[in-house]
């Protein structure tokens, strides 16, 4: 296997191991640990997809780490997730 397969997979392995904890109920979407796993896997496939110049999921990847850095945001300000369900109840 090649140097950059072990990126590849570690940065997959981060993304979905970080959905399937919150699936599980182990890992709130709110945690500092999810939104940092779904950075560092979005950024390790994000620098492999510019490097074999796949722009299109290149693309992806970035706007999943700037979710996810909005997440680190949210976590750091102590801003509260909305609701969306409340919006249908007024």
């Amino acid at each position: 296997m090649e140097p950059n397969h072990y990126v590849q997979f570690g940065g997959a392995i981060l993304i979905v191991t970080a959905y399937l904890l919150l699936q599980a109920g182990k890992l709130p979407a709110e945690s500092w640990t999810f939104s940092w796993m779904n950075l560092f896997g979005a950024s390790a496939l994000a620098w492999e997809l510019a490097r074999t110049q796949q722009w299109g999921l290149c693309f992806l990847e970035v706007a999943w780490a700037c979710v996810s850095l909005w997440g680190l945001y949210r976590c750091a300000t102590g801003t509260p997730r909305r609701d969306p369900g409340s919006e249908l109840s007024d």
